[in-house]
């Protein structure tokens, strides 16, 4: 009784065990998956039949799909006055998510030349709070990034901030009048 183990006649593919039947009267050497499962181990077993009825069956097979590709978390999102005070610190707050469910750290620039490096990892979507002084006025931009557990950093979000001139403290008008006359002068 002649057989044909390259003209399989029943196929089954699934990630079960025993795997169930996925095809009747298949009449070509490949199967067409739909699509699959990260992570996943999937079976297959092949019986052959021929013309006359017998069939022949092969081994189990199996093989495991790649775990699901890492990916970035998102931009922080960074909140906190934007017209603080000179010479105040003042709280920021700075969160980012993780499609992947990673924890996250924070690099965070503050715009004066100062640098945060990475801060420990928090759950992915809870708030990381950071205080901050600036000495000096003018325009500042805070940047911050994050990073995942797998080291996949997530592209900078900015935060334009001005910090404004500290007031003038109260002095009496004669000597005030006496330090503008003096300025006037040089």
């Amino acid at each position: 009784m002649p057989t044909s183990p390259n003209f399989p006649k029943k196929t089954t593919a699934k990630a079960t065990t025993p795997p169930p039947k996925v095809a009747n009267d298949h009449p070509i050497t490949s199967y067409p998956l739909e699509t699959l499962q990260y992570n996943t181990t999937y079976y297959w077993q092949i019986t052959a039949e021929d013309q006359y009825g017998a069939t022949a069956e092969g081994p189990i097979w199996t093989f495991t799909t790649e775990n699901e590709p890492n990916q970035p978390p998102t931009a922080p999102t960074i909140t906190g006055k934007t017209k603080p005070r000179v010479n105040t610190p003042h709280e920021y707050t700075f969160v980012s998510t993780d499609v992947n469910v990673d924890n996250v750290a924070y690099m965070i620039d503050w715009g004066d030349g100062t640098t945060m490096t990475w801060s420990s990892y928090i759950t992915q979507g809870t708030e990381y709070k950071a205080t901050h002084t600036w000495t000096e006025q003018g325009t500042k931009t805070i940047r911050a990034k994050a990073k995942d557990i797998h080291d996949e950093e997530s592209p900078w979000e900015t935060l334009q901030i001005s910090v404004p001139l500290t007031q003038q403290s109260q002095t009496n008008p004669v000597q005030r009048i006496l330090e503008l006359r003096w300025l006037l002068l040089r």
